[in-house]
């Protein structure tokens, strides 16, 4: 064998095994709670982006980042930050963040932080969070910011948003641990605020009182009846809307569906009743008047509401004017006689009953079921009678 081949084969064997000696070295391991974003020096590719696993990067062609996936946070203690009336207010808040996991975001944290470690990135991140917060609590009061601290942090986050997407970031959390003032400003919010959550307090057991059964129409009047929202909160009186001004038309076709438990009749007998009862603008131009000037300035959802109100009220009032016998002697009087109970109040806001369908009655005693079998005997001896 010429000496020329034996230095060839010799000299590839030597290589073969410094390829497999540097092979592993050129692997690179990715943890789960990080990510690789791996571009070539020609820049030309779509960069690639790994979350977990061990990955190829072949020196003078490859290129990467790895990015810490883990939540960051960057506390502010008590810097001084002027609200829209120019008080001085004392904020101490904690901001989470993270690098958001879309494939974009990934890339375009990977260009801003590259070479960086996490205490490099909290401190840029700081400068954002920062100047968002003085701008935000510049827009609103001390008020507003005590009295609903959540559409304060709605607000920061969203003028949050755009900033950390061009870092590629993201608000996790936003943590608002102390708010204070050396004006008494502060103090005087936090009691008015009190006040108010006492007077909301004070409606909501009068309103579940009133209406045990409907928390739709409860949360709605809650909010009619309950002191403004502090965004209105001014020194100048609210000028309301006269109610003739905003005219409603009142619904012709409203269909409910109750399923009523343990109704109680005139003998005190629980009923279980499924009925499905319609509702709609009355026939009558007088009641229709009235009840557009009743109505005047509620929105359809708040009419739908009312009516479904009258209805459930006034047939429980109907049920208890009745006893089993009355229900099983004349299904079509009780209809009857529901109809009238509920047409009464539904007058008064333009209304009126246009079917009652009785789906279903039952009792867990066997009331009804012993009334049916004694009103089909007493049937039975008239007939033989006859």
């Amino acid at each position: 064998m010429e000496p020329w081949v034996i230095i060839t084969l010799f000299g590839a064997v030597v290589l073969f095994g410094i390829a497999l000696l540097l092979l592993p070295s050129l692997y690179v391991t990715v943890p789960s709670s990080e990510v690789m974003v791996r571009t070539t020096r020609a820049a030309k590719d779509e960069p690639s982006i790994f979350k977990e696993g061990r990955i190829l990067v072949i020196p003078l062609y490859h290129r990467y980042s790895i990015l810490d996936m883990h939540p960051m946070k960057v506390l502010f203690n008590h810097p001084t930050f002027l609200d829209q009336n120019n008080i001085r207010l004392k904020i101490k808040i904690l901001f989470t963040f993270a690098i958001s996991e879309e494939h974009e975001s990934i890339v375009i944290a990977a260009r801003r932080f590259a070479g960086r470690n996490s205490s490099q990135i909290e401190e840029m991140a700081s400068e954002i969070f920062l100047g968002e917060l003085r701008n935000t609590v510049s827009v609103m009061s001390v008020e507003q910011i005590i009295g609903n601290r959540d559409s304060f942090i709605d607000l920061l986050s969203r003028n949050l948003g755009l900033e950390l997407s061009n870092f590629g970031l993201y608000l996790v959390n936003c943590t608002i641990a102390e708010i204070s003032d050396d004006s008494g400003h502060v103090e005087a919010a936090i009691a008015k605020k009190q006040d108010r959550d006492t007077e909301r307090d004070k409606v909501q057991r009068e309103l579940s009182d009133r209406y045990p059964h409907n928390p739709e129409l409860r949360a709605l009047l809650q909010r009619k009846l309950s002191l403004e929202p502090l965004e209105n909160d001014t020194n100048e009186p609210q000028h309301s809307t006269s109610k003739q001004e905003n005219p409603v038309e009142i619904p012709p076709h409203i269909y409910f569906k109750f399923d009523f438990k343990d109704m109680p009749t005139r003998q005190d007998i629980l009923l279980n009743i499924k009925i499905n009862i319609a509702v709609g603008a009355s026939s009558d131009q007088q009641f229709l008047q009235n009840g557009t000037k009743a109505l005047s300035g509620r929105s359809p959802l708040e009419i739908e509401q009312i009516a479904r109100e009258m209805v459930s009220q006034d047939f429980s009032s109907a049920i208890r004017m009745t006893t089993i016998e009355d229900i099983n002697r004349s299904r079509e009087w009780f209809l009857s006689h529901c109809s009238d109970i509920i047409d009464e109040k539904l007058n008064d806001i333009g209304m009126g009953i246009r079917f009652i369908q009785v789906v279903d009655i039952t009792d867990d005693s066997g009331w009804i079921e012993r009334a049916g079998a004694r009103a089909l005997a007493d049937a039975l001896k008239n007939q033989e009678r006859e």
